[in-house]
């Protein structure tokens, strides 16, 4: 099974994982499958699907998120390195735990933004937002997001700017 289509069947997986994705109504077999093919392979060669592998392992439990996230943090690649706390972001956040989760969050966009990568960032700072307004920071949760659409439209990503937009409109309504 060649690797790149592994690739294609973890992003698909994952993405149909998503709630309203319209997706199988249990998409853990197919998360699975995937893992199995890639779960003790060298990927130093392949960069994406090293980063999106901790995402896999969801389906077999934390404690192998948490050691395939220990594998990330020592590739060689700087990307897969700087989508480990992404991750952990995810991960804190599903916990409940929002001392964690802003740690990760500082992490993230640190290792983000020593690479210049764009799409990171405003992923974190999306998730930044979530965690102001959980804070009841209503204000900063905008700012956030007027970063993150600012970034989406630099990458050309329309609908996700728009989405963002939306989002920025919906806080606005709220402090007012």
């Amino acid at each position: 099974y060649p690797r790149d289509r592994l690739l294609i069947d973890g992003v698909h997986a994952l993405a149909h994982a998503l709630p309203g994705e319209g997706g199988a109504a249990d998409p853990w077999p197919e998360l699975a499958k995937v893992l199995e093919q890639i779960d003790d392979a060298d990927l130093s060669e392949r960069p994406l699907l090293a980063a999106v592998r901790p995402l896999l392992a969801m389906v077999v439990g934390r404690e192998r998120v948490l050691q395939l996230l220990e594998q990330s943090a020592l590739h060689p690649d700087p990307w897969v390195r700087a989508t480990v706390p992404f991750v952990r972001v995810q991960l804190t956040e599903n916990d409940g735990d929002l001392e964690g989760m802003r740690v990760a969050l500082d992490e993230s966009l640190e290792a983000f933004g020593e690479i210049g990568d764009r799409w990171g960032l405003a992923v974190t700072l999306s998730e930044l937002s979530s965690l102001r307004i959980m804070d009841g920071d209503l204000e900063g949760a905008e700012g956030a997001l007027e970063q993150t659409r600012a970034l989406m439209a630099e990458l050309g990503a329309r609908e996700d700017s728009a989405m963002i937009q939306l989002r920025t409109s919906a806080r606005r309504s709220w402090i007012i």
